[in-house]
């Protein structure tokens, strides 16, 4: 499998015609306290099918700060890639909704995504604290 897509967003969906939809993509973080918390992501990957990619893989995303540790672990997702039809490369797509993501502190966190156990992408998240103007 290749990372086609690797994203987080405020929001994503696939339409009935199955049409990925993004909004609001981005890789930095804001807080002004923490530990923070992020209150809604979606993490967007669209992965597509390489030359003997056909039958049930496994696939895993993981957050992780900057030391290694892991911090949030999606329990793995079973799917079936077909096989290819008229020549069309297939594709698959996995929306991930995260809700209240746990930010400890500021600094340089990042998404890895794994298919049957190897490393398909990663996505660097850069966390800041904010600090507002004074009146």
């Amino acid at each position: 499998m290749e990372k086609l897509i690797l994203l987080v967003a405020d929001f994503a969906n696939v339409d009935r015609a199955g049409k990925l939809n993004v909004l609001g993509a981005f890789n930095r973080i804001y807080a002004i306290d923490f530990p923070a918390k992020h209150s809604l992501m979606h993490l967007v990957i669209k992965l597509g099918a390489e030359l003997g990619d056909v039958g049930t893989k496994t696939f895993v995303a993981k957050f992780v700060g900057e030391d290694g540790a892991e911090l949030l672990s999606f329990p793995p997702i079973e799917f079936k890639v077909p096989s290819p039809n008229k020549g069309e490369t297939p594709e698959t797509n996995f929306i991930l909704q995260i809700r209240d993501l746990e930010i400890p502190q500021p600094g340089k966190y990042a998404f890895h995504i794994f298919v049957d156990g190897e490393e398909k992408g990663i996505l660097p998240v850069t966390v800041d604290q904010f600090t507002p103007p004074q009146e």
